[in-house]
C-alpha cells in the first residue's frame, strides 16, 4: 500500500513543484516569487522523501534498466549534467 502512495506523492510534489518553479524562474525578484517559495520549499522536502522510497520500492526494475547499455549512456549523461547545472547555480550570485 506505501508502494501506491509513494508513487502518488511523487507524481504531486513533481507537479507542485513545477508548477511553483517556473513562474519563480519567469518572475525573479518579484512579489509572487516570495509568495511561491514555501510552496517550492515544502514540496521540495517532500519530493526529496518520496523519491528515495519511490526508488527503494522499485530497486529491482531500476536495476534491470541499467543493464542496458542506452539505458546506462542516458543515465551517465544525465547525470552528468545534473552535475554540471548543479555546479554552475552553486557558482551563480545575484
Amino acid at each position: 500500500m506505501l508502494r501506491k502512495y509513494s508513487s502518488v506523492v511523487l507524481v504531486v510534489s513533481f507537479v507542485a513543484l513545477a508548477s511553483s518553479g517556473i513562474p519563480m524562474l519567469a518572475t525573479h525578484g518579484s512579489a509572487s516569487q516570495h509568495l511561491l517559495h514555501p510552496v517550492h520549499i515544502v514540496f521540495g522536502v517532500v519530493m526529496t522523501v518520496a523519491g528515495p522510497v519511490h526508488a527503494a520500492f522499485n530497486m529491482r526494475p531500476l536495476l534491470s534498466y541499467l543493464k542496458k547499455r542506452p539505458m546506462r549512456i542516458a543515465f551517465a549523461v544525465s547525470s552528468a549534467i545534473m552535475l554540471l547545472l548543479f555546479a554552475v547555480g552553486m557558482g551563480a550570485h545575484d
